[in-house]
């Protein structure tokens, strides 16, 4: 996960974002990002493309806009949390819930268990 949650994952993550401080000021740096993004948004698309096929996403969806918006939700909260402004623990569980916001069935079988 992008969202810090222990030491290591932290020092990871304040690693990769620095690597975007530098990137603003330097094409080099931002032109490898863009690469090392555009396959990761790729991969992300990919298993969200592998979902709805299995009919557990909605089809309507675009998966590589959806990609995008979940990686930058996670980088994003990523960086909240490194800057103090907010806890990893929110954090992850904001990035949990847009996920699991792909999956509507998901959300009424949750109900269903529980009584709701």
């Amino acid at each position: 996960m992008l969202i810090p949650n222990d030491a290591a994952t932290e020092a990871h993550m304040r690693v990769r974002q620095s690597f975007h401080a530098f990137a603003f000021a330097e094409e080099a740096i931002a032109a490898r990002l863009r690469v090392l993004y555009a396959d990761f948004h790729r991969q992300m698309a990919d298993l969200i493309t592998r979902d709805q096929q299995a009919g557990r996403i909605p089809a309507a969806l675009d998966a590589r806009d959806t990609a995008l918006a979940l990686v930058a939700l996670a980088e994003g909260l990523a960086a909240y949390v490194l800057t103090g402004v907010t806890l990893a623990a929110t954090a992850r569980r904001q990035v949990l819930a847009a996920i699991a916001d792909l999956y509507p069935d998901l959300g009424r079988q949750h109900v269903s268990a529980s009584g709701g």
